[in-house]
């Protein structure tokens, strides 16, 4: 259920709710006034498959980046079977 920062028109003051979008809005816990503008806040992310882990993502590409420069910089080549 989304989570949004709310402020009552009658009382003014913000707070935090857990409100679905298709309900009739609550009313305000201090005052029981109206609620106004509703603030939603971006959801928690989770990143999923190949590309966010440490092996390909981070520390290890920049280390795998500068070694295959050096290689090709010496005259080596670059054989990575990662890739």
């Amino acid at each position: 259920m989304p989570t949004y920062d709310v402020k009552c028109k009658s009382c003014e003051i913000i707070y935090e709710i857990e409100h679905s979008i298709v309900k009739d809005h609550p009313p305000c816990k201090e005052c029981q006034g109206e609620l106004g503008t509703y603030f939603s806040r971006p959801p928690g992310i989770s990143f999923k498959g190949d590309g966010w882990t440490g092996k390909h993502y981070g520390v290890d590409t920049t280390a795998k980046i500068r070694d295959r420069t050096n290689a090709l910089q010496h005259g080596g080549t670059v054989n990575d079977p990662d890739d």
